[in-house]
């Protein structure tokens, strides 16, 4: 430290000076070049929790550079050490070790609900069948029909929405490069949208209203135009997540931008509203969440979600619980979900030492971010997957990620099944509780009839008792049968009844003696589809037809029996008389 002394104070006043000019003109260029590139590239909100990071190490710099000399080397170098260790705990206070219980709390009073009566029963023709690989293949597809408009855009992300009450995977066309961009600055001609409960469903749309579009604030854009640094240059002062394109009710295309602030000193990210921005005009408006139009599906970013619901399983009981103790974590990947007009993110809940069991899921509203938490007990989505992919291992086909949804009552993971060039080649039911109870077929009729014959065979699941069983008795008002797979199916309606039954002679024999006009009591498992299977089949009318045979023949039964007793009774005296005559004889002959 002498030596130091000896330095600094051996050192002409003039060389001081000039060393500490030199370091304040740097500090002076750094701070420019910092503004620029903040405002053109970083985005980095103007609020100290934002900026402490680079700040904190201008500063530790510039004090172990500067105090020595105006401060003289010892006090210089002291006070430069306390500076970096202010700077050093600052983020170590805001770390979970001190601000374990504020970081759990983000995740907000998770509630515990019932899966059978909180989760709607799925409609299969609302079932999303087409993940977001295939959405863009299918989109870019439609893009490629048009040959001028494909070699100028392309597809951007895609976002999952609802419009209509439809599921529908929206992007915007983006431009092509620098080039496509600067020959149409004004934009690119619309946006894409795939049907996500249908195949091949995609539409390209170029004008609403009458009037064509022009998508002018985008990911592709340039200078002003880059949706990134238009967004920054309206709202600098708080942080910027989660760039979804989404559409009102009337087609027109946003950007929804999450806005959210710092809330655990440093840490703690917390959605406090959205900026809505008009991706042709560039108009602006800044909502909280609570005020936030209805038709906006997605508020909270998958990754703050994905953060709280992590600190909050694993830091039960504070960060030093190095038994683990009730301590849970999220399964790999977190997927959207529809519950009726709701949006959620599900994902799925298991223990730390990363086994294949399921203890629960978690549903948070991607709008409010309020989770709730259903305890269900089987398997974790991957296994889900490997049990599908094992029942049609012979073709070689892959599983998507499946989706949850309450069929039956049943908690069930819904998987597509795809080949290597990534088409639908078959649909799986899979039971959560038991993953060996796997429903595959080639349409989702096929799958959903296979798992639920499965699922009447499984006394452990009790489908039988909880599932919703229909009596129901009409007449037919027309039917027909169709051959497929060496299996004849008789597809029938009945008068006033929208639903067409579907019944095979495999279970009821006598379906193949119905005709149109005969009344039937049929039975079959409540669902939400217009096709459904049914599980048992009585024609009334040939009953009827039986039993009046029946009765028929139980009229003429008196009279038969009497004719045969006359009978009986002709035959004893003709036998009795035979019986006289020859004892007669034997006593003549004696």
């Amino acid at each position: 430290m002498g030596g130091f002394e000896g330095f600094n104070f051996s050192m002409p006043k003039n060389a001081k000076r000039v060393i500490i000019k030199t370091v304040l003109i740097i500090d002076v260029i750094l701070l420019l070049v910092f503004v620029l590139a903040n405002k053109f590239l970083l985005y980095i909100p103007y609020d100290w929790t934002f900026l402490f990071p680079i700040a904190s190490v201008f500063i530790v710099v510039n004090a172990f550079l500067l105090l020595p000399f105006w401060l003289g080397a010892k006090r210089g170098l002291v006070l430069s050490v306390i500076i970096l260790l202010i700077a050093l705990a600052i983020p170590l206070y805001s770390s979970s070790i001190f601000q374990y219980e504020k970081l759990r709390a983000l995740a907000g009073e998770i509630q515990e609900e019932t899966f059978e009566t909180d989760l709607q029963l799925v409609d299969l023709n609302k079932l999303p069948i087409i993940h977001a690989d295939l959405a863009r293949n299918l989109g870019e597809k439609k893009l490629g029909e048009i040959a001028s408009l494909g070699s100028q855009v392309v597809a951007g992300n895609f976002t999952l929405q609802q419009i209509a009450g439809e599921l529908f995977y929206v992007a915007p066309l983006e431009h092509a490069g620098f080039f496509k961009w600067f020959q149409n600055r004004s934009g690119t001609p619309g946006y894409l949208m795939v049907n996500a409960t249908k195949e091949n469903d995609a539409r390209l749309v170029t004008e609403l209203d009458g009037k064509p579009l022009n998508l002018k604030y985008l990911e592709s854009a340039y200078l002003g135009s880059e949706i990134n640094r238009y967004v920054f240059g309206q709202e600098n002062k708080l942080g910027i997540q989660n760039y979804s394109f989404e559409l009102d009710d009337s087609g027109r295309p946003y950007w929804i931008v999450s806005l959210y602030e710092k809330s655990v000193v440093l840490g703690g990210n917390k959605i406090v509203g959205t900026l809505i921005v008009d991706v042709q005009t560039g108009e602006t408006k800044k909502y909280s969440v609570e005020d936030t139009p209805e038709w906006v599906d997605r508020i909270q970013p998958k990754s703050v979600v994905t953060e709280h619901l992590q600190d909050y399983g694993m830091l039960v009981h504070g960060p030093f619980n190095f038994s683990n103790k009730d301590k849970v974590r999220l399964t790999e990947g977190m997927q959207v979900l529809y519950n009726g007009s709701e949006c959620f993110y599900y994902s799925g809940v298991t223990s730390v030492n990363r086994d294949e069991s399921l203890v629960g899921f978690y549903l948070t509203n991607t709008r409010t971010g309020e989770t709730t938490m259903y305890k269900v007990t089987g398997a974790i989505e991957s296994a889900g997957v490997t049990s599908a992919e094992g029942k049609v291992q012979q073709y070689g086909y892959r599983g998507t990620y499946p989706i949850l949804i309450n069929l039956q009552k049943q908690p069930t993971y819904f998987i597509t099944l795809l080949d290597k060039k990534g088409l639908i080649k078959s649909y799986a039911f899979v039971n959560v509780e038991n993953y060996n109870v796997v429903g595959v077929g080639e349409t989702l009729q096929q799958a959903y009839d296979d798992y639920v014959e499965i699922l009447s065979r499984d006394s452990g699941l009790n489908f039988l008792e909880n599932a919703m069983q229909v009596e129901l008795e009409g007449t037919i008002d027309r039917i027909g049968m169709v051959m497929k797979n060496d299996t004849t199916i008789y597809l029938f309606t009945l008068e006033g009844n929208p639903i067409t039954f579907i019944g095979t002679t495999e279970k009821n024999q006598t379906i193949a003696l119905a005709k149109a006009g005969d009344r039937v009591k049929i039975t079959y498992i409540e669902d939400l589809l217009d096709t459904i299977t049914i599980s048992t089949f009585e024609n009334l009318t040939i009953q009827e037809q039986q039993n009046a045979l029946q009765k028929e023949d139980v009229t003429h039964l008196p009279n038969a029996a009497q004719n045969e007793g006359i009978k009986d009774q002709a035959s004893e005296s003709e036998s009795k008389n035979e019986s006289e005559v020859d004892s007669k004889g034997l006593t003549e002959a004696k």
